[in-house]
Formats: structure tokens, sequence, C-alpha cells
């Protein structure tokens, strides 16, 4: 949880600079390791940082805390999804 805390220092420019890139690679690291906890909460913090890309990885979360039968996890999903458009990817091509 301390690497989820951080990224939400980070993002808030609380003790540290406010940088989102470094917030968004805090919260990474900490769900990259967070088996146990809801996956909704890392969807949250992606829907801050970034526009574009960060819309997508909120997507992500959400629809996984779904298949966790996680509360309103569904719902948010699918409020996500409705505001993506082909644009919302992240450009793979350099």
């Amino acid at each position: 949880m301390g690497q989820y805390n951080l990224g939400c220092l980070y993002h808030a420019g609380q003790g540290v600079p406010q940088d989102y890139d470094q917030a968004v690679i805090w919260w990474s690291k900490a769900a990259s390791r967070a088996s146990a906890a809801p996956s909704s909460t890392w969807a949250t913090p992606a829907k801050w940082a970034r526009p574009a890309q960060d819309k997508v990885q909120a997507h992500i979360w959400y629809a996984i805390a779904a298949t966790q039968d996680q509360v309103d996890a569904a719902t948010k999903r699918d409020a996500m999804a409705a505001g993506l458009t082909p644009t919302s990817l992240p450009n793979r091509n350099g």
C-alpha cells in the first residue's frame, strides 16, 4: 500500500514535486503487487493522471474488478467505456 500512497503524494504534490508520470509509475507498481487489494482501487487514480491513456487503464481495472464481483465495478466500467474512442488508445507506433 506504500507504493499506492506514494503515487497519491506525487499526484497531489504533497511532500514531493507534483508529477503525474511518477504518480502513474508508483500506482502501476502497487497494482502489480496487489493480489488481494480491490482492483477498483487502481482504476480511480488511473482516471486522474494522463487523460487518454489512463481512461483506458481505468477501464481495464474496472473490468478486472467486475470479474471479482466488486460493488459498482461493472457500472463504472461501462461508464468509462462510454467515454472511450479509438483515439483514446495510446499510440504504439512511436
